[in-house]
C-alpha cells in the first residue's frame, strides 16, 4: 500500500501547488509581493538518496525474505512552501511573471491528472483482484 501514500502525496502536492499558483496570479498587481512556489520532488529525491533506493518489505510472514527490509518513509516526505525573495520583475518590487505562472499552472494540471489516473488504474487492479479471488 506504499503506491497509495506516494500517489497520495503527489495529489495532496499537486492541490498545494495549485493553491500557491493561484495565490500567485491573484497578487500579480501588489506591491512587494513575493511569489512562492512549492518544493517536493526535490525533498522526495533527497529521502530516496538517503536511503540508495526504495527497499523492499514484508507485509505477510508466508512471502519472501529480502536482504534488506528498510526503506523510505513517505510519511515523513512533504511538499515545503518557499517563498521567492531574490528577484523582482517590477519597479513596484513583486517578482510574478503571469507567463511562468500560467505555464506552472498547466503543467501542475498535467500532473495532478496523470497521478489521479495512476490512482484509478491502482484501484481497478485491486478490484479485478478481489473479485478474482471472490470466485
Amino acid at each position: 500500500m506504499k503506491s497509495f501514500n506516494v500517489l497520495q502525496k503527489g495529489l495532496d502536492t499537486a492541490m498545494l501547488r495549485h493553491k500557491v499558483i493561484a495565490n500567485n496570479i491573484a497578487n500579480i498587481n501588489t506591491p512587494n509581493f513575493k511569489r512562492s512556489a512549492v518544493s517536493f520532488e526535490s525533498e522526495l529525491r533527497k529521502a530516496l538518496e538517503g536511503h540508495g533506493s526504495i527497499k523492499a518489505r514484508r507485509i505477510h510472514p508466508d512471502h519472501l525474505k529480502f536482504k534488506e527490509e528498510v526503506g523510505v518513509d513517505f510519511g515523513k516526505v512533504t511538499p515545503k512552501t518557499i517563498r521567492e525573495n531574490d528577484t523582482i520583475y517590477r519597479n513596484d518590487g513583486n517578482n510574478v511573471d503571469i507567463d511562468v505562472e500560467i505555464a506552472n499552472l498547466a503543467k501542475n494540471t498535467i500532473l495532478y491528472e496523470s497521478t489521479f489516473t495512476l490512482v484509478n488504474k491502482r484501484i481497478s487492479s485491486l478490484k479485478q483482484l478481489i473479485a478474482s479471488g471472490a470466485r
